[in-house]
């Protein structure tokens, strides 16, 4: 069952500016990572949309590698604000025809010109959601791990 995107992450999903990273692996396992200027969310708010503009690409391959054999994907998106976030998901499924491959299709050729080209439009359905914010992930860790740090940390603040 997948989860709901936090609204700040979706703000982010939403900002041509943001960068947005998706990674996969191939059947041996070994990972593939690529940035993809065309994730976004679905109309409903719920699912990550993918456009794969190369059929014979290794993104498209490892995507209906995941999409066969219920593989996690990572997507990571970068706020130009400077938060980050990783979100889990599985490619639930693929549109290589319809009329949301057509808007999308159309989208791409007025974007890129007569020549681009669209493979597919992926769904992905988000599973888990981390900020990886490092400030963030700062407090996180020291939380849950209070004496786990370098010693000059802890010699320090015994030294005031």
């Amino acid at each position: 069952m997948g989860i709901r995107l936090s609204e700040d992450l979706r703000t982010a999903l939403r900002d041509p500016a943001s960068l947005k990273v998706i990674a996969g692996v191939n059947r041996a396992g070994e990972p593939h990572v690529v940035f993809k200027e065309a994730i976004s969310m679905d109309s409903e708010g719920r699912n990550l949309q993918c456009l794969e503009l190369l059929e014979t690409s290794q993104t498209n391959r490892n995507l209906t590698h995941s999409l066969w054999f219920q593989r996690k994907i990572a997507v990571n998106v970068l706020h130009p604000k400077g938060r980050s976030w990783q979100i889990k998901g599985l490619p639930v499924k693929v549109h290589i025809s319809g009329p949301l491959f057509e808007e999308q299709y159309i989208a791409v050729r007025n974007r890129l010109g007569p020549e681009a080209d669209l493979s597919a439009v992926w769904i992905i359905e988000p599973l888990e959601e981390k900020e990886q914010t490092y400030l963030v992930r700062l407090r996180e860790e020291r939380l849950h791990y209070p004496l786990v740090g370098h010693l000059d940390r802890f010699t320090r603040a015994f030294q005031c």
